[in-house]
């Protein structure tokens, strides 16, 4: 069987680390890829995936969200129709052709909900984009329990395209971080793994963290961010004299955030809404406590692994914060349900469910 897995978000941050899962796993499971990848990232995806003798990318001179990738990737998908029996999307961008063979993957609907922070522009072209995505997909890939809820009271004619696939942790951050000896920050901080959107709810923790006297705590925040000018977040600092308390890692490499995870007292994910929330998962995964906000979708991945606080509440964040710092290290890994949740997204348990999708 030959699949091609779109590769166009390769490197972003959570689709990006989908995309690796899809691509990694399958191939390992005998499944010949074929991946287009944009050529700036071409001595990244080599230095990853060279070994693997049946991925066969394709680099291409154009982007994510770029016009030429509208209409450039319908002719390479026109050229594969012969040699491909799948199409696998990571996500929802379709190129101007589609071929009827393909898959695609709805990881949130945020642009939809009052959480959106961008334009109304944007947000109708993302509607319009679900719902080409929902028209023209063969079926359709739920990253989890809510997300399908909302696509299908959303869009409801994706009801009978949509099944729900779990996200999964990708063991390579694991292996990175057994070799590592040196931290990456000194002293005992607690992380945070994203970009820097609204929905994600940072200005509250830095709130929170300017609210606790008389604790020498480092807030560790790690991921994308957008622009090179100073954004809220950096403002929001400087302006509550944090300068020394918050430290800023903007796209850290697979190493540093290994070392990130594996040197945290906790990692804290404070969103407001969310499709899956991968990051908290890593960190169970690498041995990390992870508190969280009390959404619908932390409860239905995180289930008891975690501990919740009000994500509206400046005050509940900074009493759990302080509380967690305190906090003896073991007692806050509740190894039991830890166990629980991994296993529940374990790797090859969510690879079979793809391989039975695509042979079934």
């Amino acid at each position: 069987m030959t699949v091609y897995v779109d590769g166009l978000f390769y490197k972003g941050s959570g689709i990006g680390r989908y995309y690796e899962f899809l691509v990694s796993g399958l191939s390992k499971r005998g499944i010949n890829i074929v991946t287009a990848v944009p050529e700036r990232l071409k001595d990244s995806f080599l230095k990853q995936f060279s070994a693997n003798s049946i991925v066969e990318p394709i680099f291409v001179p154009y982007e994510k969200f770029a016009l030429k990738s509208f209409t450039s990737q319908s002719n390479l998908l026109r050229s594969l129709e012969n040699k491909v029996d799948w199409f696998l999307y990571p996500h929802i961008n379709l190129p101007m052709f589609v071929p009827k063979n393909t898959f695609v993957t709805v990881h949130d609907l945020i642009p939809l909900t009052a959480y959106w922070d961008g334009s109304k522009a944007k947000a109708s072209f993302f509607r319009s984009l679900v719902s080409r995505a929902v028209r023209r997909a063969y079926r359709i890939i739920a990253v989890s329990e809510t997300t399908e809820s909302q696509l299908v009271t959303m869009f409801p004619r994706s009801k009978d395209k949509t099944v729900v696939i779990y996200e999964s942790y990708e063991e390579r951050l694991g292996r990175i971080a057994s070799t590592l000896d040196e931290r990456s920050v000194d002293g005992s901080y607690f992380l945070y793994v994203g970009n820097r959107k609204r929905h994600k709810n940072l200005g509250r923790v830095i709130e929170a963290l300017s609210k606790i006297d008389g604790k020498n705590i480092k807030f560790v925040i790690a991921g994308q961010k957008d622009g090179a000018v100073p954004d809220e977040i950096e403002t929001q600092v400087k302006d509550l004299n944090l300068g020394n308390s918050v430290l800023f890692f903007v796209n850290p490499s697979d190493e540093i955030l290994a070392s990130l995870y594996k040197g945290a007292r906790f990692l804290i994910q404070p969103s407001l809404i969310e499709g899956f929330g991968l990051p908290p998962l890593e960190a169970l995964s690498l041995g990390t406590p992870v508190l969280l906000s009390n959404i619908p979708i932390f409860r239905e991945i995180y289930e008891g692994a975690a501990e919740y606080f009000d994500p509206l509440s400046v005050e509940d964040i900074a009493q759990k914060i302080v509380k967690w710092c305190d906090e003896d290290a073991e007692r806050l890994f509740r190894a039991e349900r830890v166990a629980h949740v991994l296993a529940k997204f374990n790797r090859e348990k969510i690879l079979d469910q793809y391989v039975a999708l695509l042979r079934g």
